[in-house]
Protein backbone atom coordinates (compact mmCIF):
# COMPACT_ATOMS: atom_id res chain seq x y z
CA UNK A 1 0.00 0.00 0.00
CA UNK A 2 1.30 3.75 -1.25
CA UNK A 3 1.36 5.26 2.20
CA UNK A 4 3.95 8.53 0.83
CA UNK A 5 2.97 11.32 3.02
CA UNK A 6 1.10 14.14 1.63
CA UNK A 7 3.27 16.83 -0.17
CA UNK A 8 2.83 20.60 -0.27
CA UNK A 9 1.83 20.44 -4.07
CA UNK A 10 -1.06 18.82 -3.17
CA UNK A 11 -2.00 20.44 0.07
CA UNK A 12 -1.42 24.10 -2.47
CA UNK A 13 -3.40 22.53 -5.42
CA UNK A 14 -6.49 22.18 -2.72
CA UNK A 15 -6.31 25.15 -1.34
CA UNK A 16 -6.14 27.00 -4.80
CA UNK A 17 -9.48 25.61 -5.51
CA UNK A 18 -10.97 26.32 -2.30
CA UNK A 19 -9.66 30.11 -2.36
CA UNK A 20 -11.94 29.90 -5.88
CA UNK A 21 -14.81 28.45 -4.80
CA UNK A 22 -15.22 30.44 -1.96
CA UNK A 23 -14.22 33.45 -4.29
CA UNK A 24 -17.39 32.26 -6.14
CA UNK A 25 -19.88 32.35 -3.17
CA UNK A 26 -19.87 27.85 -2.72
CA UNK A 27 -19.95 26.99 0.48
CA UNK A 28 -17.09 25.45 2.06
CA UNK A 29 -18.03 24.70 5.33
CA UNK A 30 -14.62 22.61 6.35
CA UNK A 31 -11.91 20.62 3.09
CA UNK A 32 -9.59 18.16 4.09
CA UNK A 33 -7.13 15.82 2.64
CA UNK A 34 -7.38 12.56 4.09
CA UNK A 35 -6.09 8.96 3.54
CA UNK A 36 -7.50 5.81 5.26
CA UNK A 37 -5.02 2.95 7.02
CA UNK A 38 -6.53 0.21 5.54
CA UNK A 39 -7.41 1.00 2.09
CA UNK A 40 -4.99 0.98 -0.63
CA UNK A 41 -6.25 4.19 -2.65
CA UNK A 42 -6.00 7.84 -1.72
CA UNK A 43 -5.95 10.13 -0.29
CA UNK A 44 -8.60 11.63 -0.85
CA UNK A 45 -9.25 15.38 -0.99
CA UNK A 46 -12.76 16.14 0.73
CA UNK A 47 -14.97 19.54 0.97
CA UNK A 48 -17.83 19.73 2.84
CA UNK A 49 -20.23 21.80 1.56
CA UNK A 50 -24.44 22.93 2.62
CA UNK A 51 -24.39 22.93 -1.27
CA UNK A 52 -24.80 19.07 -1.33
CA UNK A 53 -27.35 19.46 1.64
CA UNK A 54 -29.55 22.17 -0.46
CA UNK A 55 -29.26 21.40 -3.89
CA UNK A 56 -27.70 17.94 -4.44
CA UNK A 57 -24.54 16.80 -5.16
CA UNK A 58 -25.07 16.41 -9.06
CA UNK A 59 -25.61 20.41 -8.48
CA UNK A 60 -22.27 20.64 -6.00
CA UNK A 61 -20.02 18.64 -8.73
CA UNK A 62 -21.24 20.90 -11.73
CA UNK A 63 -20.54 24.38 -9.69
CA UNK A 64 -16.90 22.81 -8.68
CA UNK A 65 -16.23 21.67 -12.55
CA UNK A 66 -16.92 25.83 -13.67
CA UNK A 67 -14.76 26.69 -10.86
CA UNK A 68 -11.68 24.38 -12.07
CA UNK A 69 -12.17 25.76 -15.54
CA UNK A 70 -11.41 29.30 -14.40
CA UNK A 71 -7.91 27.94 -12.58
CA UNK A 72 -5.03 27.76 -14.77
CA UNK A 73 -4.01 24.17 -15.95
CA UNK A 74 -2.55 21.83 -14.37
CA UNK A 75 -5.72 21.72 -12.59
CA UNK A 76 -4.50 19.59 -9.57
CA UNK A 77 -4.78 16.12 -8.81
CA UNK A 78 -8.43 15.85 -8.68
CA UNK A 79 -9.11 16.11 -12.28
CA UNK A 80 -7.91 13.50 -14.93
CA UNK A 81 -7.26 13.38 -18.31
CA UNK A 82 -10.79 12.38 -19.12
CA UNK A 83 -12.74 15.35 -17.15
CA UNK A 84 -13.44 13.46 -14.09
CA UNK A 85 -12.87 14.56 -10.35
CA UNK A 86 -10.58 11.58 -9.47
CA UNK A 87 -9.63 12.33 -6.07
CA UNK A 88 -12.31 14.87 -4.81
CA UNK A 89 -15.12 14.09 -3.02
CA UNK A 90 -18.11 16.26 -1.91
CA UNK A 91 -19.86 15.31 1.14
CA UNK A 92 -22.92 17.31 3.04
CA UNK A 93 -22.66 18.30 6.54
CA UNK A 94 -25.32 15.07 7.56
CA UNK A 95 -22.42 13.08 6.55
CA UNK A 96 -20.91 10.89 9.50
CA UNK A 97 -17.22 11.69 8.16
CA UNK A 98 -18.31 15.01 8.10
CA UNK A 99 -19.40 15.41 11.58
CA UNK A 100 -16.58 13.41 12.34
CA UNK A 101 -14.04 15.46 11.45
CA UNK A 102 -15.59 18.77 12.61
CA UNK A 103 -15.49 17.44 16.03
CA UNK A 104 -11.86 16.39 15.66
CA UNK A 105 -11.00 19.60 14.50
CA UNK A 106 -12.71 21.22 17.38
CA UNK A 107 -10.80 19.22 20.03
CA UNK A 108 -7.12 20.35 18.62
CA UNK A 109 -7.92 23.96 17.79
CA UNK A 110 -4.74 25.38 16.11
CA UNK A 111 -3.40 22.20 14.31
CA UNK A 112 -3.62 21.03 10.57
CA UNK A 113 -1.64 17.89 10.30
CA UNK A 114 -2.58 14.10 11.62
CA UNK A 115 -0.93 10.72 11.61
CA UNK A 116 -2.11 7.95 13.23
CA UNK A 117 -5.48 9.41 14.55
CA UNK A 118 -8.93 7.66 15.27
CA UNK A 119 -11.62 10.20 13.33
CA UNK A 120 -14.86 8.71 14.59
CA UNK A 121 -15.35 5.59 13.21
CA UNK A 122 -12.04 6.00 10.97
CA UNK A 123 -8.57 5.06 11.25
CA UNK A 124 -6.22 7.65 9.64
CA UNK A 125 -2.73 7.08 8.72
CA UNK A 126 -2.59 10.58 7.41
CA UNK A 127 -5.05 13.83 7.92
CA UNK A 128 -4.82 17.40 6.71
CA UNK A 129 -7.37 19.89 7.83
CA UNK A 130 -7.53 23.49 6.09
CA UNK A 131 -7.82 26.49 8.23
CA UNK A 132 -11.04 28.69 6.99
CA UNK A 133 -11.24 30.80 3.98
CA UNK A 134 -13.01 33.67 4.08
CA UNK A 135 -14.32 35.32 1.04
CA UNK A 136 -12.18 38.82 0.77
CA UNK A 137 -13.70 42.42 0.42
CA UNK A 138 -11.96 43.22 -3.07
CA UNK A 139 -8.33 44.17 -2.98
CA UNK A 140 -8.35 45.70 0.09
CA UNK A 141 -6.98 43.26 2.28
CA UNK A 142 -8.28 44.78 5.63
CA UNK A 143 -12.00 44.08 3.88
CA UNK A 144 -11.45 40.49 5.37
CA UNK A 145 -13.63 39.44 7.48
CA UNK A 146 -12.79 40.29 10.80
CA UNK A 147 -14.97 37.90 12.79
CA UNK A 148 -13.41 35.18 15.18
CA UNK A 149 -15.32 31.75 16.49
CA UNK A 150 -14.99 31.17 19.63
CA UNK A 151 -17.45 28.49 20.02
CA UNK A 152 -17.52 25.35 17.51
CA UNK A 153 -18.65 24.60 14.29
CA UNK A 154 -21.69 22.65 15.48
CA UNK A 155 -22.50 25.97 18.17
CA UNK A 156 -20.45 29.11 16.50
CA UNK A 157 -19.99 32.34 18.91
CA UNK A 158 -18.71 35.10 16.73
CA UNK A 159 -16.72 37.82 18.03
CA UNK A 160 -16.76 40.87 15.43
CA UNK A 161 -13.08 42.37 15.85
CA UNK A 162 -14.43 46.07 14.42
CA UNK A 163 -16.37 46.10 17.43
CA UNK A 164 -14.09 45.65 19.82
CA UNK A 165 -11.87 48.13 19.81
CA UNK A 166 -9.19 46.49 22.40
CA UNK A 167 -7.88 43.12 22.78
CA UNK A 168 -5.68 42.07 24.84
CA UNK A 169 -3.41 38.24 24.88
CA UNK A 170 -2.20 37.17 27.64
CA UNK A 171 0.19 34.39 26.46
CA UNK A 172 1.58 31.90 29.19
CA UNK A 173 4.08 29.55 27.87
CA UNK A 174 3.85 27.49 31.29
CA UNK A 175 -0.18 28.06 31.83
CA UNK A 176 -2.79 28.91 29.85
CA UNK A 177 -3.22 31.98 28.04
CA UNK A 178 -5.86 34.47 28.54
CA UNK A 179 -7.43 37.00 26.33
CA UNK A 180 -9.35 40.00 27.54
CA UNK A 181 -12.00 42.19 25.43
CA UNK A 182 -12.70 45.48 26.17
CA UNK A 183 -15.46 47.83 24.36
CA UNK A 184 -18.35 46.96 21.79
CA UNK A 185 -20.81 48.57 23.92
CA UNK A 186 -20.44 45.38 26.19
CA UNK A 187 -18.70 44.55 29.48
CA UNK A 188 -14.99 43.50 29.71
CA UNK A 189 -14.83 39.90 29.34
CA UNK A 190 -12.22 37.34 29.44
CA UNK A 191 -11.42 34.09 27.35
CA UNK A 192 -9.65 31.35 29.09
CA UNK A 193 -9.04 27.52 28.11
CA UNK A 194 -10.24 26.43 24.67
CA UNK A 195 -11.88 29.59 24.06
CA UNK A 196 -8.93 31.79 24.46
CA UNK A 197 -6.92 29.23 22.36
CA UNK A 198 -9.06 29.10 19.60
CA UNK A 199 -9.42 33.32 19.55
CA UNK A 200 -5.62 33.43 19.14
CA UNK A 201 -5.09 31.25 16.60
CA UNK A 202 -7.68 32.71 14.31
CA UNK A 203 -6.45 36.30 15.48
CA UNK A 204 -2.65 35.32 14.65
CA UNK A 205 -4.12 33.93 10.95
CA UNK A 206 -6.06 37.43 10.65
CA UNK A 207 -2.66 38.89 11.60
CA UNK A 208 -0.96 37.23 9.08
CA UNK A 209 -3.04 37.65 5.86
CA UNK A 210 -3.27 41.54 6.58
CA UNK A 211 0.60 41.85 7.58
Amino acid sequence: MDTAPLVEQQIDDGRKLIEQLVHDGFDVTVAFWVRFKFEEDGPWFFIVSKTVDQEGLQVAYRAVRAVLRKIPAPFGPWLSSVSELGELRLIGLNDPLSKDVLAFRDRHPGRNRFREANVGNHVIEELFIYDPVTKSGGDDQRGRMLTINVGTAADPELIDLEKVPLVTILRDSAGPSKVVLVGGGKPQRTLEGEEAQRFIVQFDLLTKQMQ
